[in-house]
């Protein structure tokens, strides 16, 4: 009478020889797929003047804040060319500000100008060069943005393109303040400054939407209020 034991571990002719192949085709496959995964680092930073801290996070050999920045030495109502201004908020009480549900959201908006002398030491706003090698290794402008963006703070309930936020970038819908002295596109659109100058009235940002992945760098005024992600300097 066969032993059972040894029946459950018998082996068929060749079988071993196919096992071993579907481990190999298996390892082969996740060791590509990790090839192909550029994994995010993430870490912190405090801005020392007001003790605000900021997540950050690695991005290929870019390190990006992951939060838009809020430095607000003071704010002003929409009307007022002030340079910093809050989503919404119409006053120049900075204590009032500070308690806004959109700057606790979305930060700040800063015009240009105030975008590079707010700057935290060690840090910088991006040039053009540096959102395109952000964008270009995401990808490209028709898929980038859906690696950049949240997954809340969008109107997502009538977007095309679901974000991923597979970066851990985690951009909002920020929205801004126009040249024409009022706020728009909260939830619908991100700007983000570029520190590249075009001539005395515009200078590169970066672009997103809530509609699909397109992510890329446009023109604009630097009188606009548009949010603010610094990149960290390069030490060498």
């Amino acid at each position: 009478m066969p032993n059972s034991q040894s029946d459950k571990l018998a082996v068929r002719p060749g079988a071993s020889l196919v096992n071993a192949r579907i481990q190999v085709a298996i390892t082969d496959k996740i060791l590509k797929s990790i090839r192909n995964v550029k994994p995010s680092i993430f870490d912190n930073f405090t801005d020392q003047r007001d003790g605000n801290v900021y997540k950050t996070v690695k991005i290929g050999d870019q390190v990006w804040m992951a939060e838009n920045f809020r430095y607000i030495p003071h704010v002003y109502p929409a009307n007022e060319n002030g340079g910093i201004w809050v989503y919404g908020f119409e006053g120049k009480n900075v204590l009032i500000a500070i308690e806004e549900e959109n700057y606790k959201e979305f930060g700040c908006l800063y015009n240009w100008e105030t975008a590079i002398s707010v700057t935290p030491k060690g840090w910088h706003l991006p040039t053009e060069k540096e959102w395109s090698i952000l964008i270009d290794s995401l990808g490209g402008m028709w898929e980038a943005g859906g690696k950049l963006k949240l997954l809340t703070g969008w109107r997502n309930d009538i977007c095309h393109e679901k974000p991923t936020n597979e970066t851990g970038f985690s951009a909002d819908g920020c929205g801004c303040r126009s040249i024409f002295n009022h706020y728009e596109n909260l939830r619908w659109v991100s700007y983000l400054w570029s520190g590249t100058s075009i001539n005395n009235s515009t200078a590169h940002n970066t672009y997103l939407n809530y509609m699909d992945h397109y992510a890329a760098i446009h023109e604009s005024y630097k009188n606009f209020g548009f949010g603010v992600r610094y990149l960290k300097d390069i030490i060498s």
